[in-house]
């Protein structure tokens, strides 16, 4: 509690008197596949310092900010959540997925719609109902990690 505290203070002295928002905040998403082929999906915003009263973003909305579905995979979605939102990113994803499109594909041409159709920005980590992991943003970074049941340790890049 003390160092959100203190990072809010930092936030605001920063951007006193703009309306200016800041990317140092972070979305912390998770996709999973238990023993049993369940798939579940969760999406904990880093939310916008500052944010008008009021706003909702797309982390708590089924669709946009998560989705998942044991037919065909789960996705978690970070980003600019009014965009994401506008074209029900992670759906979108699991649309894709059910076309046939691999966990890779379907993570690409998700994102790359949410750029065209509206010059959105975001990312998409997709678990597909076998266990194939996409990746895909097209924002300045985006941190992530998979684990597989054969792996000896996460793999992970900022």
């Amino acid at each position: 509690m003390k160092r959100e505290l203190n990072r809010w203070k930092k936030l605001r002295e920063k951007y006193r008197g703009t309306m200016k928002f800041s990317d140092e905040n972070g979305t912390v998403g998770a996709v999973a596949m238990d023993a049993h082929g369940n798939i579940a999906a969760a999406t904990s915003t880093g939310g916008i310092p500052f944010k008008l009263p009021g706003r909702v973003g797309d982390s708590c909305l089924i669709g946009c900010g998560l989705y998942a579905d044991n037919k065909v995979g789960g996705v978690s979605a970070t980003g600019y959540g009014e965009s994401i939102i506008k074209v029900m990113l992670s759906r979108v994803v699991c649309e894709l997925l059910e076309k046939g499109l691999t966990a890779q594909k379907a993570a690409e041409r998700s994102v790359k719609m949410l750029e065209k159709k509206i010059n959105g920005r975001g990312g998409v980590i997709v678990l597909d109902r076998k266990g194939n992991v996409g990746i895909f943003y097209n924002t300045p970074k985006m941190a992530r990690a998979y684990m597989k049941e054969e792996s000896d340790a996460p793999i992970s890049s900022v």
